[in-house]
């Protein structure tokens, strides 16, 4: 069964295999703390629950991929730059779920179930640039009761 530390170990794995992403984080959107950060760009999951549809289960997931323009100056040039990266990045996880394998094997049957980009760009205090994708991956899920933790019982 793939749990929720089995996507973030993909997630990070992904982060760290990737030529564009520079760290990685997982949490509340508002762990994302610039002040945390020094490289970016930056590849941070957020865990938004889970559904349970006959027998799969329905992992939903916010994934933001987010760079920082090197200053102030620059950020209206840098933020299309990093828009357009990040949507690739979005899109290298899709196609790796969906078709590569390299990452999200295929022996585990991850599948896409529904995928959408939204583009971020911080226009008050911060310069911060680049995409949300909205996710969510449909996983095999048996409601296995031999593997429940209970002392005493056993299943029939």
């Amino acid at each position: 069964m793939i749990t929720f530390s089995n996507l973030i170990d993909k997630f990070q794995e992904f982060a760290e295999d990737n030529y564009f992403i520079e760290s990685f984080s997982y949490g509340s959107p508002s762990d994302v703390d610039l002040d945390k950060f020094e490289l970016y760009p930056l590849l941070h999951v957020v865990y938004t629950g889970a559904s349970y549809d006959g027998g799969n289960k329905v992992y939903n997931m916010e994934v933001y991929i987010l760079s920082l323009p090197p200053s102030e100056a620059d950020k209206n040039l840098y933020q299309k730059a990093d828009i357009t990266n990040a949507e690739q990045v979005a899109e290298d996880i899709l196609a790796d779920m969906k078709n590569g394998g390299n990452i999200f094997e295929f022996e585990y049957l991850y599948e896409v179930g529904s995928a959408s980009v939204t583009p971020l760009e911080e226009t008050q205090s911060n310069t911060l640039a680049g995409c949300l994708l909205d996710l969510s991956i449909i996983v095999p899920y048996q409601h296995n009761a031999c593997v429940a933790p209970l002392t005493g019982v056993q299943p029939q």
